[in-house]
């Protein structure tokens, strides 16, 4: 599976851009860590990838076909703390 996220951007309330033009793919079996100082925009883009926000410009696809920006049911985040986040019973 290859999630892609290209040309991403995005501003609140059309104030300045949160996200400008951001791009990244990952492929089945990769993990990544996004890294940056508070209010860079580490949630924004996640919370975009995963459905939650619907308005930014760009596109969003897995396997190449678009994300319904409507959410899409596969993706899951896990925040950093994932104890708090998934349920002791599964196993990883």
């Amino acid at each position: 599976m290859e999630l892609k996220a290209e040309n991403i951007s995005f501003s609140y309330h059309k104030k300045k851009p949160i996200l400008k033009d951001v791009s990244l793919s990952l492929n089945s079996n990769q993990i990544i860590g996004l890294i940056g100082d508070s209010g860079s925009g580490k949630s924004t883009l996640c919370k975009i990838i995963s459905g939650y926000i619907t308005n930014y410009t760009g596109e969003v696809t897995i396997d190449g076909n678009p994300v319904n920006r409507n959410g899409y049911d596969p993706i899951q985040l896990i925040f950093q703390h994932p104890e708090k986040t998934m349920n002791p019973k599964w196993k990883m």
